[in-house]
């Protein structure tokens, strides 16, 4: 756990989040929402292979975890971001993509996948 705080706060390094982006066919546009970037922000990361800074960091661990519940709840990436980029009734008809930008709002999306993952539907 100390390893992933001492990460967070020195910077999450640029390749990671390539990888993750690649692995779950994400746009840019989606990644900056993520982060709290501008999409030309997230170009010159790319091009510098840069670091995240301390709260694009968090922003990004956070949202890492919650795709890879999803993925492990729904078996296949695909099927998580099929159910990560629809209106869902648990989140009052919210789209969970659009709120993981707020801490509160990827709580309420952590939330419901628990307990989607745990068979109590909303």
């Amino acid at each position: 756990m100390t390893t992933i705080i001492e990460q967070i706060r020195h910077g999450i390094a640029w390749s990671k989040v390539d990888r993750f982006q690649k692995a779950y066919g994400l746009k840019d546009e989606s990644v900056a929402l993520l982060l709290g970037a501008s999409n030309r922000t997230l170009t010159r990361h790319r091009k510098k292979e840069e670091t995240l800074a301390p709260v694009a960091s968090d922003r990004f661990y956070r949202a890492e975890g919650i795709f890879d519940l999803a993925a492990r709840i729904f078996e296949t990436k695909e099927r998580a971001m099929r159910w990560l980029q629809r209106p869902q009734p648990g989140l009052a008809g919210m789209i969970p993509l659009d709120i993981l930008d707020t801490e509160p709002g990827s709580r309420l999306v952590q939330r419901l996948l628990t307990q989607i993952e745990h068979g109590v539907l909303p």
